[in-house]
């Protein structure tokens, strides 16, 4: 394959002053609602809430970890509406300048100014020093960690909820099936463990992911399913008719899936762009050298390129709800998914499904949302359609459920 220049973000793919995040607190906001203020059992409560902050490029968050950055504001946002109180602390590096004046602008939200959490990862005895020194300075009534292994060899007592929307050995196994794994997933598998364990509640995103965490670590109360979706998609109006490029990316991603991809494009469009959206190993990193791919940009930016798409694609087979997905399908991108359980828990009747091995089913789903109007619209408003109800009351009602159980405000009666 002749290898190809990447592409920088410019006018021909963004619209004017789309460089970086516009607007602000507008960017979270607006936010989904829940019961109104004193109505609601958190309302009042002081929650400390960790969010990730590492694999910066400069002072550019990875896409991946952009998306995620904006979607745990808006859960802060949006316990903060109840009339609770949202410490946020950082785990690996400290809020950049432009991320604690967005959160100034967020009522009821407030930046921890001390020194960041350890990542455990790194040093699995100072992220519970610096764990415990955080709670008994805020003194939360719930503490609400971003990922399993920070609560690995937790000492508070404050009652804890775990989000688990990635796991490495559940990553590790679907790649390698039963093949023995390296030390470093399996040090990480063994703190993810002990953090599922030491949970008061777990959530998941999707049942996939659920059932594979029960499997492999033996949890006794399944984990409740919240999709991470605390944004209310806004109506756009899209040009897809005159763009003709393609788009694709995906959190978890094979780069065998990455070729499939390109070589697929390469048969129906000459504009076939992907989002560089993390971290590369060496063999990624070298399969990426050869695809026309996007300059490192942040979720604002993203969704200006997803909003003059005619269609999305995402490779990912694996159990975790992606977020880009649903942003696609929120700017009324067609979608193209792989045919596996995660997506079609969430977009079945909302997507083109294709065999995820197919190189020939993936050049023909493309061909058809480029050359076929009428299906690529259909699609698309059958995405956002989608992406407006996964927005809704149920996912909200369960996350509130889940939290009063945690605080043991009310029983748990939240939908598994």
């Amino acid at each position: 394959m002749a290898e190809r220049a990447n592409l920088r973000i410019d006018a021909d793919v963004l619209p004017a002053n789309v460089t970086s995040r516009q607007g602000d607190a507008a960017s979270v906001l607006p936010i989904l609602s829940g019961p109104a203020g004193s109505l609601s059992p958190l309302a009042g409560r002081r929650f400390l809430v960790t969010i990730a902050q590492q694999a910066r490029a400069g002072e550019t968050r990875l896409l991946v970890d952009d998306l995620a950055f904006e979607d745990k504001l808006a859960f802060a946002a949006h316990l903060a509406a109840l009339d609770a109180e949202v410490v946020l602390a950082p785990v690996g590096e400290t809020f950049l300048p432009e991320d604690l004046r967005v959160m100034a602008r967020l009522p009821g939200v407030i930046a921890w100014a001390g020194a960041p959490v350890t990542r455990p990862q790194e040093d699995a005895a100072a992220c519970v020093s610096d764990l415990t020194h955080l709670a008994e300075q805020c003194r939360p009534d719930l503490v609400i960690l971003h990922e399993p292994a920070l609560a690995a060899a937790r000492r508070d007592m404050r009652p804890t909820v775990v989000f688990c929307e990635s796991s490495r050995l559940v990553g590790w196994r679907q790649r390698h099936g039963d093949a023995s794994a390296p030390d470093t997933v399996r040090a990480e598998a063994a703190l993810e463990r002990l953090g599922l364990h030491a949970a008061d509640r777990v959530v998941t995103t999707t049942r996939a992911m659920a059932a594979d965490i029960v499997a492999l670590h033996g949890l006794t109360l399944p984990p409740a399913i919240v999709p991470p979706v605390l944004r209310k998609p806004e109506p756009h109006e899209k040009r897809t008719s005159e763009t003709g490029y393609v788009v694709a990316g995906a959190e978890q991603i094979d780069p065998a899936d990455l070729v499939r991809f390109d070589r697929a494009a390469s048969q129906v469009c000459g504009q076939a762009l992907l989002f560089d959206t993390g971290p590369r190993d060496p063999g990624r990193a070298l399969c990426l050298e050869q695809i026309h791919r996007l300059a490192p940009m942040n979720g604002a930016a993203a969704e200006a390129v997803l909003l003059r798409a005619a269609a999305f694609h995402n490779a990912s087979t694996g159990p975790a709800f992606e977020r880009l997905v649903w942003r696609a399908a929120s700017a009324g991108c067609a979608m193209i998914l792989p045919d596996s359980k995660a997506h079609r828990e969430f977009w079945q009747g909302a997507a083109h499904f294709v065999d995820p091995r197919s190189e020939a089913a993936l050049a023909a789903a493309l061909r058809r949302m480029l050359e076929d109007g009428d299906y690529r619209r259909r699609t698309a408003a059958a995405g956002l359609r989608r992406a407006r109800a996964l927005a809704s009351g149920p996912a909200i009602a369960n996350l509130h459920k889940i939290l009063a159980s945690a605080l043991g405000a009310a029983p748990l009666t939240a939908t598994l």
